[in-house]
């Protein structure tokens, strides 16, 4: 995500470099990426954190595309809501709390926690995220880090995705050990765990793919704003089962997103030996089976 560091209470979350986005008569139109033949799923995305998309309703993004579209805040929640309710055939809806706005939320009350349960029971395709835990991150607003505050609220939402039995999309950064301790002492777990612009090893790969009964359950994410800097990404990209890869853009900025996907794309093809058309239609495949949360096992390519 692409965000300043330094920023005002009120705007914590600030885009970096936006540029226009694509929007004709209300509708988010794209040039065509001809190389899918069942379109683009983006798996993770924050248009909604857009000042032009928050004005504005958006259709399709293609005939077949798709997109998740994965709160930070509650602020979130209903502006997805809407653009869910205008598009349900192209948008997915998650709803959660991100690791960065973990220490505005009034933990001890739980209303907040409610008011999440509410937003999933209204919209039973909906999944939690983006939640998770960032050792690195210290929130400008207070320049204290809130590391319990946001293990606190890690907890609560995967508890409830997997009490509610729902797909949760998760931030780790800088903590793989305690991240893989909590999935793997939690006695009840959410059907698939997604772990988005994944920055983990290949040796964690392998060691959560294994894990008994949850191994399954695991999907991977990569994004090119994220994952292109890291030089061990395309080994990574080798270590990660065919059917647990997706691709995913990271980003709020609606003209920038397609070019993104594509860079990204290329990347798992070169990393996979594949064509960009398989990078598109397995990943495609790959985030409708996650979402529905369907067939753990997948089909191993």
């Amino acid at each position: 995500m692409k965000i300043m560091r330094v920023a005002t209470v009120g705007n914590l979350w600030r885009v970096k470099g936006l540029r226009g986005p694509v929007v004709v008569g209300g509708m988010l139109t794209r040039s065509r990426l001809e190389a899918s033949s069942t379109g683009v799923f983006d798996a993770h995305a924050h248009l909604q954190l857009s000042p032009r998309l928050a004005k504005e309703s958006f259709g399709t993004l293609g005939d077949d595309d798709r997109v998740a579209l994965m709160s930070v805040d509650e602020d979130c929640w209903p502006k997805i809501a809407h653009l869910r309710n205008l598009n349900s055939e192209s948008v997915v809806a998650a709803y959660g709390i991100h690791p960065w706005f973990a220490h505005r939320v009034d933990i001890q009350s739980g209303s907040w926690l409610e008011r999440l349960r509410s937003h999933l029971e209204e919209d039973p395709t909906s999944i939690v995220g983006e939640i998770g835990l960032d050792k690195d991150w210290v929130p400008p607003d207070t320049r204290v880090h809130a590391w319990k505050d946001q293990v606190e609220v890690f907890t609560a939402q995967l508890g409830l995705a997997a009490q509610m039995q729902r797909p949760v999309s998760v931030h780790s950064v800088r903590c793989p050990g305690f991240m893989f301790d909590t999935l793997r002492g939690s006695a009840l777990l959410p059907p698939t765990i997604y772990l988005h612009s994944y920055s983990g090893s290949a040796a964690m790969v392998d060691s959560l793919i294994k894990l008994k009964n949850a191994g399954p359950r695991f999907y991977f994410g990569f994004s090119h704003y994220v994952n292109e800097k890291s030089k061990k990404t395309l080994d990574v990209l080798k270590a990660v089962p065919g059917d647990r890869l997706l691709l995913e853009s990271d980003l709020e900025d609606p003209a920038q997103r397609e070019s993104d996907l594509m860079k990204m794309a290329e990347i798992i093809a070169r990393a996979r030996s594949w064509t960009l058309e398989e990078v598109l239609d397995k990943t495609y495949e790959n985030a409708e089976r996650f979402y529905s949360a369907d067939d753990l096992m997948g089909a191993e390519v």
